[in-house]
């Protein structure tokens, strides 16, 4: 169950049964490398034209359907989750976009809730997900940045300068 978004393939098949969400206005692209294994499983969630594969794509491209799309899902369930965040969410908050975070409690979801910019739920938790999507459905506007919040403070330059001081202030100056 942790290779794959299960509740969330679950919770859009029944929001769209429930007709909260219109198969015709609304679509999931998968982009990247996906195990054969969970390929399989995400082809046969039976949602047919909502669902697309795009498989691997360059990072240009990558950008290009964060940018057209209106919420972006960030699914990392896997062990130690909790601890690091991904690089794939700095660019997701940048493009100013609603994110669905299915993960642990942890740093990722600490970063995603404190910008203001979506919800974070645990991966497997169906009902939590299906709430989750229903009131992402139901925004029309775009996300606002929470006061306070600052993504240039994670920007690399400034970190490698951090860490740098860091470094620097643990030897003493030493080269």
């Amino acid at each position: 169950e942790g290779a794959y978004p299960v509740a969330f393939l679950s919770a859009v098949k029944e929001l769209a049964r429930d007709g909260v969400l219109d198969p015709g206005n609304f679509r999931i692209v998968f982009a990247g490398y996906i195990h054969p294994d969970a390929r399989r499983e995400i082809e046969g969630s039976s949602l047919g034209d909502m669902l697309e594969l795009a498989g691997t794509v360059s990072h240009k491209d990558a950008v290009r359907i964060m940018l057209r799309s209106d919420m972006l899902l960030l699914f990392d369930p896997g062990p130690g989750a909790e601890c690091y965040v991904h690089g794939k969410l700095y660019e997701y908050i940048a493009t100013g976009n609603w994110i669905l975070g299915l993960m642990p409690r942890g740093a990722a979801r600490r970063l995603l809730e404190s910008s203001g910019h979506g919800i974070s739920v645990e991966a497997n938790d169906a009902a939590g997900v299906r709430r989750a999507l229903a009131a992402a459905v139901e925004r029309k506007d775009r996300p606002e940045t929470a006061p306070g919040f600052d993504l240039s403070l994670y920007e690399r330059r400034r970190l490698a300068s951090r860490l740098a001081g860091c470094i620097n202030e643990v030897c003493g100056g030493r080269r």
